[in-house]
């Protein structure tokens, strides 16, 4: 496969003299030193194996395959310094003044990750280059609006869920069961660490390991942050794997809230997927839809029915009945599988073997 060096014309990938490990806190900090704390972490790089290289620069990296895309674009294959890794190339915009720093960072939660708590079921951010473009609306500072195109490093993984159910056709079910327990604890890490809800879960999002057999979400462009009390309105989840009471108004003509539940019942979905093999797609506009009577028997699943089931309650249910993010990570179904040894490693091995293109280096 032809390899090139990545070449971005107009992308200044100069580190900031004091590179530093971590941001400074937020609160407290003008806007200025927040800015200038994320551009003097550009170019720290920590890679897998424990190394690390302050220096990385766009020059370093030598692109290899296109992996995929997501909603922060394509995403490829390299090598940086010897060190094989996938990196994707997002815009962050509009940093302005009066907004929240970490509303704009959070659009870009690998860094995050590379930085604060790690979690096995996240794909981990190894570090960022970032260049600037400026944009002024206005005098500065009161409205500038500020771009930044920002390279990350991320953990290199061959393949998804999403890609081996639609090779192999279904998933046993044991073994969808340890998948559960590993999205739940990444769909938990983000909410109760981060204050995000991902709102794009997804088979196509939940990448595997095929070392350990360990499922790791990615793909957090579309992710929010959210506080204690604040919800997330917007909807941006792949249409089929979207709760039902998203779209639809209240009878106050209010738009139904982004809630934990929302992020469990796309959750749900993708479980009843790799389970079945199969959705029953309905193409018509979020408006016009009916919610799918989807429904878990134990022939279906004899380990997951009551899991599944319980996520994939109707919107009219959802508040009250489904559970939320917390719920759903004590469930006493996740709870089971989080000890319960499942050799997903034979069965990822053997899928592999079948089917040799799930573990290419590209698309």
């Amino acid at each position: 496969m032809t390899r090139e060096l990545l070449n971005l014309d107009g992308f200044d990938s100069s580190s900031g003299a004091d590179a530093r490990d971590s941001f400074p806190p937020v609160r407290g900090e003008d806007w200025e030193t927040r800015i200038q704390a994320f551009k003097d972490n550009s170019g720290n790089v920590h890679f897998e194996d424990g190394t690390k290289d302050d220096g990385v620069r766009v020059a370093d990296i030598c692109r290899s395959a296109k992996l995929g895309s997501g909603s922060f674009g394509q995403v490829w294959k390299a090598t940086v310094k010897g060190h094989t890794l996938a990196f994707c190339n997002p815009i962050i915009k509009d940093f302005k003044p009066e907004q929240k720093w970490a509303k704009h960072t959070a659009k870009a939660m690998e860094i995050d990750s590379a930085r604060g708590p790690r979690c096995a079921n996240i794909l981990p951010c190894y570090g960022y280059i970032i260049g600037e473009n400026v944009r002024v609306m206005a005098p500065y500072p009161t409205t500038a609006v500020l771009e930044y195109s920002v390279i990350l490093f991320l953990q290199f993984m061959t393949t998804s869920l999403g890609k081996i159910l639609e090779r192999s056709g279904t998933i046993p079910d044991l073994v969808v069961g340890k998948f559960a327990s590993d999205v739940s604890a990444g769909m938990y890490h983000l909410r109760h660490t981060f204050k995000v809800l991902h709102r794009d879960i997804k088979p196509d999002n939940m990448l595997i390991d095929k070392r350990t057999g360990v499922v790791k979400l990615c793909d957090f462009g579309l992710a929010g942050k959210v506080n204690d009390l604040s919800q997330i309105t917007s909807a941006p989840t792949t249409a089929k794997y979207l709760a039902p009471e998203i779209g639809t108004r209240s009878v106050d003509g209010k738009k139904s809230e982004w809630t934990t539940q929302t992020d469990v019942y796309s959750f749900g979905i993708s479980m009843y997927e790799l389970i079945k093999g199969v959705l029953p797609v309905d193409n018509r506009p979020i408006y016009l839809k009916e919610p799918l009577n989807l429904h878990l028997t134990p022939n279906d699943s004899p380990n997951l029915h009551t899991l599944v089931n319980d996520c994939l309650l109707p919107d009219k249910d959802a508040e009250k009945l489904r559970p939320n993010i917390k719920n759903l990570d004590h469930h006493p179904v996740i709870r089971r599988f989080r000890v319960e040894e499942i050799n997903v490693v034979t069965w990822l091995s053997k899928t592999l073997t079948e089917h040799p293109e799930l573990d290419s280096d590209g698309l």
